[in-house]
């Protein structure tokens, strides 16, 4: 069974990160980015709801984007507030971390679910 992932991400605390720690004009220039990550997430999202080959890869394309963007954020410490929320298919099993690496974790174990899928369609 796939996991489902919780809340939206929330961008506006990295915006303000930005802004704190770069001013006004990198925070603007990273705002882009930062919609396109979430758009990604949302995309990501409706994959799991159609487990075939054609939308695995915007579950893979999401888990890069956000492990780079991990390379350049704080988004596995909790310094931001951010937490990755995920719960189990039942709907009871909450689980929460501050570090990406949920994030990461849960979306390759639904692609995982769904390579199952597919070979045992084929």
């Amino acid at each position: 069974q796939q996991k489902r992932p919780g809340d939206k991400l929330n961008t506006k605390v990295l915006t303000t990160f930005l802004n704190d720690k770069y001013g006004k004009a990198k925070a603007k220039e990273f705002g882009a980015p930062l919609l396109r990550l979430d758009d990604m997430r949302s995309m990501m999202i409706d994959a799991l709801r159609l487990p075939d080959e054609a939308h695995l890869k915007a579950q893979y394309i999401y888990c890069a984007h956000l492990v780079h963007a991990a390379q350049h954020f704080p988004l596995n410490d909790g310094s931001l507030g951010i937490t990755w929320t995920w719960m189990d298919t039942d709907g009871r099993t909450r689980t929460t971390s501050p570090n990406s690496g949920l994030e990461v974790a849960a979306v390759l174990f639904n692609a995982a679910v769904v390579h199952c899928v597919v070979a045992e369609e084929s």
